[in-house]
């Protein structure tokens, strides 16, 4: 019966009435499934490109000194939930290159971690960036050694060890503070096995087990003579250390040492620096060294050729500079160091350099591709003479939808606050508590002994004051760190894009609600149409609710059309964009090309909302309908 009522040919005009309506809910229908899908593909088109070149999460000292980051990375690789920790600098310069300018964020990258954190392989456009590592490319062909790879104002150590073994150590080259020395340990020793490596007098100045061919962070000690314990045993000789004076101390076999003096003084720009130590316990085997081409003899520090310091642009970004793949590229800075880069009268000067370019990166995020380049971690930190320091930790989790449960872990991991700190905080507050109640603050004016309920109120009052003032630093974990997440980070983003896709989809819903009414005003007039016909259904024994039914079934069937209709054209309107690629003005929205999305639940909640809404609106045309007494009708007919 309600299918007879739509297609009734007598009723032509609430036909067109009824088409209307159809029409309007698939329109509704479909500008709320194109609407939905294009605003999600925004979302995750800005996801995946952020995510591209920006990590999981974000650890940031608060005292802006991430001197020991290497131990955190270490602690946060404990975690299988970890899938990586990078160190990262990060600092806004300008670039040049021949009459073209542009400011930029150079980030500092280290090469050998950054590939578990980012996947910056594949959005490598031109060029390669296996030259961000600056390590130097040690190669052994019987008693020849080659030394590659090194980069202009750097300084190596080269240690012989053990059974013809051989490393690598950077020097540092920054100039300690009067009164001041800095001493690197070297352990060269395999007969030694791993070592805990004390200095005696020096806080905090111990290296935990630490292997043969390994090498202990730079340690700040005041100059003089100082003493090393080998695990609970002192060495036989003690170190005289020069203030304002760098050194390497380079164990050997049956605990002899050799302490040698770095020099501070950075090697002229086109030069690097190498030191070759003999820490073989059997000398008597000849080798030969050269390093970029030149002979280095055994004790002696040579000054070689090094190459330069390369930086990888963003593609908006090169096109600015006018910047190919081999260019040189000029680098400054506003951002002073202390050290030789930064004394008088040069220290007035900006901080400036040349790097040589090695890659294009495109990520398809403007923003990105317009601003970023990359160089290595340890030529950022020597262009700017900040010293072995990261800005921050960049983490990547296994689970980046559920963020803040990762993002806590980290924390755990960093802060813990375990049952130790616990107690002493128990010990601490139960202190503070006695001393008030036996009135030895004076802001507290505790009663001893009330005599009624006021002053057992107003002491218990006071109690609740100090546990409300003193747990909160107490009962706390240091915090040390702040964790933000990639959310955090681009919150103003994603919540404008939430926003668009509120506003759009409710204006889009009220297409749909007009719709619905719509339909309760022809099923109104068709009510007033059908009267005779409803009468008599009802004298022949019809009920209210099967009357009631045959309009609501009616309204159904009308909505059904108007969302298959508009989920049909929506559906291929949005495939026809995903297959064409409809270009965009990335200085303007960011990305290059419209980005399509379809989440099939959106779209289910689409076509569930069409339809419970036409299902309301028309509840009240088909309970007018139902109440209809056949009196009413029966009078009228003929």
């Amino acid at each position: 019966m309600a299918w007879r009522i739509i297609r009734a040919r007598k009723s032509r005009f609430l036909n067109v009435i009824s088409v209307v309506a159809i029409v309007g809910i698939g329109f509704g229908v479909m500008m709320l499934t194109i609407v939905l899908s294009v605003t999600g593909g925004f979302q995750e088109s800005f996801r995946e490109r952020i995510l591209g070149l920006h990590p999981h999460l974000l650890v940031w000292p608060r005292d802006d000194q991430f001197t020991d980051y290497r131990v955190a990375m270490e602690q946060l690789k404990q975690d299988p939930r970890i899938l990586g920790a990078t160190p990262a600098t990060y600092d806004e310069m300008m670039l040049a290159h021949g009459d073209h300018r542009a400011g930029a964020v150079i980030k500092g990258v280290d090469y050998g971690t950054i590939g578990e954190v980012l996947d910056i392989q594949t959005l490598t456009k031109e060029g390669r960036l296996e030259e961000l590592d600056e390590t130097p490319v040690l190669a052994r062909d019987g008693p020849d050694i080659r030394i590659t790879n090194l980069v202009q104002e750097t300084s190596w150590t080269l240690v012989l060890w053990g059974d013809q073994q051989m490393a690598v150590y950077l020097d540092r080259t920054a100039s300690p503070l009067p009164d001041e020395a800095h001493v690197t340990i070297v352990h060269a020793a395999p007969d030694l096995g791993a070592i805990d490596i004390a200095i005696r007098d020096a806080k905090n100045a111990r290296a935990s087990a630490l292997k043969p061919g390994e090498a202990s962070r730079p340690v700040i000690l005041p100059a003089g003579t100082v003493g090393l314990d080998i695990g609970d045993k002192a060495l036989g000789e003690d170190l005289e250390l020069a203030s304002g004076k760098t050194y390497i101390y380079v164990l050997k076999s049956g605990g002899i040492g050799e302490l040698l003096q770095v020099a501070t003084a950075r090697p002229s720009p086109g030069e690097a620096r190498v030191r070759l130590v003999d820490a073989r316990s059997d000398t008597s085997v000849a080798v030969n060294v050269t390093a970029s081409g030149t002979a280095v003899a055994l004790g002696t520090t040579q000054t070689v050729p090094g190459r330069q310091p390369i930086i990888v642009l963003g593609s908006s970004l090169a096109e600015r500079l006018d910047a190919a793949v081999g260019d040189r590229i000029a680098v400054s800075s506003s951002n002073r160091g202390l050290g030789d880069r930064g004394m008088a009268p040069m220290g007035m000067m900006p901080t400036s350099g040349r790097f040589r370019v090695a890659a294009i990166f495109q990520s398809g995020y403007h923003d990105y591709d317009n601003r970023f380049a990359l160089v290595a971690f340890s030529a950022a930190a020597r262009f700017l003479n900040t010293g072995d320091r990261a800005k921050w930790l960049e983490v990547r989790v296994d689970d980046v939808l559920h963020i803040d449960s990762r993002r806590q872990a980290v924390q755990d991991i960093l802060q813990p606050y375990s049952l130790s700190t616990f107690s002493d905080d128990v010990q601490i507050s139960h202190t503070r508590m006695d001393a008030v109640l036996k009135g030895e603050v004076s802001q507290f004016d505790i009663e001893p002994k009330p005599e009624h309920a006021l002053g057992l109120l107003r002491n218990a009052a006071q109690v609740l004051t100090v546990m409300r003032t003193s747990m909160p630093h107490t009962f706390s974990r240091e915090n040390n760190y702040s964790v933000l997440t990639w959310r955090e980070v681009n919150e103003p983003l994603f919540q404008a894009l939430k926003l668009q896709k509120l506003v759009l989809s409710i204006f889009f819903l009220i297409i749909i609600v007009v719709a619905a009414f719509n339909i309760v005003g022809t099923q109104i007039m068709m009510v007033h149409q059908k009267t005779r016909e409803i009468s008599i259904l009802k004298a022949l024994g019809s009920d209210r609710w099967r009357v009631r039914k045959v309009f609501l079934i009616q309204g159904f069937i009308v909505a059904s059309l108007g969302t298959l209709s508009g989920l049909f054209f929506g559906l291929g309107a949005c495939l026809v964009l995903d297959r064409i690629g409809y270009p965009l003005e990335p200085e303007v929205y960011l990305i290059d090309k419209l980005p399509v999305q379809i989440d099939l639940m959106e779209i289910g909640l689409v076509c569930v909302a069409a339809l419970l809404l036409t299902f309301c609106a028309t509840l009240y045309s088909a309970g007018r309908a139902a109440r209809l007494m056949p009196v009413e009708g029966i009078r009228y007919i003929e």
